[in-house]
């Protein structure tokens, strides 16, 4: 505990030995996270140098898949999945700063209708960027668990109940009704942008 916080200090201030030690729980947690991402990384993603495999690159691919300095799909694929998850475990403590937001409980129904309706998109965005739903549910049920823990602080067991009950009754809404004309409905998005874009892009 008595390290000088940073070089500049010309002694040590007992006054900072509270921050020291939140920083380097701090540090030990980043590592911690880094390292088991890391794990996750290969038990999502092992290894597979069969000769099958090379084979079925070598026809899909061709002439790139022999330049072992540039065709590393593995090493692609891992960096894309740390990524993304660094991406959401950032969105994530975006949300829980939110949550220490004085007004949080007072307006508890409306977060838990945002919360929902945002992580439509957000999910949406994780599927696009790892492209495989094996990749996309751990994220995406990071941030779901996440997302339940903010909303358990109520102000009381009350608005507890009322605030899992509304949520559960929304899922089920959502999940029976709203999730299976969402892909259409976002296809449709897509395209009239697309077409909106070429259309400008004609008349410019």
């Amino acid at each position: 505990d008595k390290l000088k916080l940073e070089f500049k200090d010309p002694v040590w201030n007992p006054d900072d030995m509270e921050k020291g030690r939140i920083g380097r729980m701090g540090v030990a947690f980043c590592t911690i996270s880094f390292m088991a991402i890391f794990i996750a990384t290969q038990m999502f993603l092992p290894r597979r140098d069969s000769k099958k495999e090379k084979a079925l690159e070598l026809k899909r691919e061709g002439p790139t898949a022999l330049k072992t300095d540039i065709w590393t799909p593995l090493a692609w694929k891992r960096s894309n999945f740390i990524f993304s998850t660094y991406m959401t475990a950032t969105f994530s403590i975006l949300i829980i700063e939110f949550s220490f937001w004085d007004g949080f409980g007072d307006y508890i129904w409306f977060v838990i209708i945002g919360f929902n309706v945002v992580n439509i998109f957000v999910g949406y965005l994780i599927d696009l960027q790892t492209c495989e739903m094996l990749l996309a549910n751990p994220v995406n049920t990071g941030l779901g668990l996440v997302q339940g823990i903010v909303t358990l602080s109520a102000d009381d067991f009350m608005d507890f109940l009322l605030g899992y009950f509304v949520e559960f009754g929304m899922m089920m809404l959502m999940r029976i009704y709203f999730d299976p004309g969402l892909e259409d409905f976002i296809g449709w998005v897509g395209d009239t942008s697309t077409a909106l874009v070429s259309m400008a892009k004609r008349k410019l």
